[in-house]
């Protein structure tokens, strides 16, 4: 499963991905207080948060990521597409996360 070349380079890639997002993430400092999670279409804040609602936003993508490797594994003998599919869709997953870390912390 991890000798194909694909999988392992996606792997590797959706992990430096979430390590830097939770890097992003733990620079929030714990002492900020109420953070800016979401803004509406006008401008208005809506949802506010802490940073542990930051650390919980890159908790859910490692779930997302552990779900679709596992299903990659699954699936990897008898269809190899579907397989690089779920784990080049990891980064995606990966990337999205840490445009939205990047985007609360920067906006904070």
């Amino acid at each position: 499963f991890f000798k194909d070349r694909y999988l392992r380079t996606a792997l590797i890639f959706t992990l430096l991905l979430f390590g830097v997002a939770l890097f992003v993430a733990l620079s929030v400092s714990r002492e900020a207080g109420v953070l800016a999670i979401h803004f509406t279409d006008r401008g208005t804040l809506d949802f506010f948060g802490s940073a542990l609602d930051v650390l919980g936003i890159v908790a859910t993508g490692g779930m997302l990521v552990i779900l679709n490797l596992l299903l990659a594994y699954f699936f990897y003998d008898r269809e190899r597409l579907l397989s690089r599919l779920l784990f080049f869709f990891n980064l995606l997953i990966g990337t999205l996360i840490l445009i939205a870390v990047g985007v609360i912390v920067s906006i904070n």
